[in-house]
């Protein structure tokens, strides 16, 4: 490399070590001390330019929640007739409209979920790009999801949200924002109930100060 050129050649991880349980964004952010630079912010953000009176106007965006029923895995994903059965609860008990959300994994998950619910108080963003979707995200007031990219997306736009989480080793590959709940349960994420989902969100909507409650139901 000296002979090519005078620039310094640095090296880092592909992947974090679950082992040692540092969180993947201070891995990658590691490497930069070699130029000492140690205070780098570790917590992914996004600041959008986006106009919050786009589309259906700022009262409706802050009744919007997104939620993502899908991953790249299917062992990440909380079974679909919960989240049919959350979304269905949703609609029923307040005036929160939804966006869902997904890509080419889940695609005829969310198509399903999707045709079970009013057309009315619904919005899809199906295989949007990355900064498309955000802009999207931006508009919502909080969002609902698994242990995925999206939820990374959303925390790093501003969002409050409930991560449903499976097996993965969480130090690591949460997203990091203080507004993020991870909600699990001892015996997997097939097990978690519809009920405690249904708390999460009522204490995420309820931090807002937003006019919307859940009514916990069954």
């Amino acid at each position: 490399m000296t002979s090519c050129s005078a620039a310094q050649f640095i090296a880092g991880p592909h992947r974090p070590d679950e082992v040692a349980g540092l969180h993947a964004s201070k891995t990658f952010l590691q490497p930069l001390e070699r130029l000492a630079i140690f205070d780098s912010d570790s917590v992914p953000r996004l600041t959008l330019t986006t106009n919050a009176s786009r589309g259906n106007g700022a009262g409706v965006m802050h009744r919007r929640l997104a939620a993502h029923p899908g991953s790249g895995s299917r062992e990440k994903n909380w079974p679909e007739e919960r989240w049919d059965e959350l979304l269905q609860h949703l609609i029923a008990t307040t005036e929160l409209n939804l966006l869902l959300v997904g890509g080419e994994a889940e695609a005829k998950r969310v198509e399903r979920l999707a045709s079970l619910l009013p057309a009315a108080r619904l919005e899809l963003a199906r295989s949007l790009p990355l900064a498309e979707l955000a802009e999207r995200l931006k508009l919502c007031a909080a969002f609902i999801g698994h242990d995925s990219g999206i939820s990374h997306l959303a925390a790093a736009v501003g969002l409050p949200g409930l991560v449903l989480w499976g097996d993965t080793v969480e130090a690591v590959w949460r997203p990091p924002f203080e507004r993020v709940i991870i909600l699990r349960d001892a015996k997997g994420l097939p097990a978690l109930p519809v009920a405690r989902v249904v708390e999460g969100l009522e204490g995420v909507l309820s931090e807002l100060g937003t006019r919307d409650r859940i009514n916990p139901g069954n």
